[in-house]
């Protein structure tokens, strides 16, 4: 009587076993190394330090096209920036409401993702400003205690002229954006008896306050003084 042969189930063969595990263990150390020895400088930086009792605060956003944006007190520049990895330099350039800005730095990386990355950014006068990396730059905003808001007013309201276009935009919390070209700037308002007040927070802290007169009619918003008058629409 013939035996029947025992069949064993085939085992993964070796050479898969060895590609899976040097797979996973490139995975882990590419993790590992960027964990540890990031370099890219791509996403949020920011600066806060005082100086004789003024607050500075300072952001710097780098993103996918080479895009960037500067950003201080109140005010964003949204431009662009250029690596030399050779020199270990960076360059930003940006505009807006006719101001240029051609900033250049040099740049290293320290810390890592368990201690907090920190981008140094060397200016043309040899100083070191350390930047860490964190959340998208927040605009500092200095709210007016007495503001009440004026239903009519609040949304975005559009600015065309020969030579410039802006946008304006109210919120029910007493918070504006203005954004012309590749500017912005990002402030409190308020407004009583037919005047618009509005203020800024600029370097160290400062803050610039400014008003017009302003009325509405119906998708019409106009905004004078006694050396402009700009009528915008409602969008």
């Amino acid at each position: 009587m013939l035996k029947k042969k025992r069949r064993y189930k085939r085992s993964i063969d070796t050479p898969v076993v060895i590609a899976f595990f040097l797979v996973l263990v490139t995975i882990l150390f590419f993790a590992a190394w960027k964990l540890l020895f990031d370099s890219d400088i791509k996403g949020s930086w920011k600066l806060d330090f005082e100086d004789e009792g003024k607050t500075y605060s300072y952001g710097f956003t780098f993103s996918d096209g080479q895009k960037a944006e500067y950003s201080y007190g109140g005010i964003t520049y949204l431009g662009s920036y250029a690596l030399d990895t050779e020199q270990n330099t960076v360059r930003i350039t940006a505009s807006g409401s006719g101001r240029d800005l051609d900033m250049h730095f040099g740049y290293a990386f320290a810390g890592n993702a368990f201690e907090g990355r920190h981008l140094i950014l060397t200016n043309q006068s040899d100083v070191q400003l350390p930047f860490h990396s964190g959340s998208r730059y927040e605009p500092l905003v200095q709210p007016y205690e007495d503001f009440k808001p004026d239903e009519k007013l609040l949304g975005s309201w559009l600015y065309k002229g020969e030579d410039q276009t802006y946008t304006f935009t109210f919120d029910e919390n007493g918070r504006y954006a203005y954004v012309c070209d590749g500017l912005t700037h990002t402030g409190a308002y308020k407004v009583q008896d037919g005047i618009f007040t509005y203020n800024l927070i600029v370097d160290g802290g400062e803050v610039n306050e400014n008003s017009c007169s302003y009325t509405i009619d119906g998708d019409k918003l106009t905004l004078s003084t006694e050396t402009f008058s700009d009528s915008l629409t409602k969008q």
